[in-house]
């Protein structure tokens, strides 16, 4: 009995080194991963900065032309009587 007992306090004492290795190199991992995404945050900002500047220092002017608005009013008496012209007819 005390033969069986102590292979699987070995067998777990595997598994316990094995997870806990695991969990090591995971960790290794999300520190580069976070270490990643600060450089890319950076590299983005100062990417955004440059270009922002450079839009800054072209001089570009940019309008934009504003349909008239439409009268939806006017648009919905339109349909009134074209489905009123429908519904004589029918």
């Amino acid at each position: 009995m005390c033969q069986p007992v102590e292979s699987d306090i070995h067998g777990l004492r595997k598994v316990i080194d094995d997870t806990t290795i695991n969990w090591l190199q995971l960790e290794t991992k999300v520190k580069a991963l976070k270490e990643e995404l600060l450089f890319m945050k950076k590299n983005h900002e100062e990417e955004a900065k440059g270009l922002q500047t450079q839009i800054a220092n072209s001089g570009l002017t940019v309008e934009v032309d504003v349909p008239k608005s439409q009268d939806l009013t006017e648009i919905m008496a339109d349909i009134r009587a074209q489905y009123d012209q429908l519904a004589w007819k029918s």
